[in-house]
């Protein structure tokens, strides 16, 4: 049986995303909206120096030291379908995370 390849899209930056300051204690934010104005599906996540703790979820998620490290030159690509809210937490210092609308282009 012959196998073939299906070509899925890019993910695209189509929207504006979110810029929040990070902290010594767990807050949240909600994940933007794509250009359609529904919730974005995927997101990329970045911080443009030091590090920080992230975590999606519901409108209580919360970050802790145990949960996914992002560091700067390191951006992280997200499905976030089902989610409602990304957790962030500082790693030592304070840094912006900035978390940008990705959509399937």
């Amino acid at each position: 049986m012959a196998r073939h390849a299906v070509k899925v899209g890019e993910l695209v930056v189509v929207a504006t995303g979110t810029a929040v300051a990070t902290g010594a204690a767990t807050a949240n934010v909600a994940i933007p909206n794509a250009a359609d104005g529904a919730r974005a599906r995927y997101v990329l996540l970045s911080v443009l120096s030091g590090a920080a703790y992230v975590k999606p979820g519901s409108s209580t998620v919360t970050a802790t030291t145990g949960d996914l490290p992002i560091t700067a030159g390191a951006p992280l690509t997200l499905n976030v379908q089902g989610m409602t809210h990304i957790a962030y937490l500082q790693f030592s210092a304070s840094v912006q995370l900035v978390i940008t609308p990705l959509e399937v282009g």
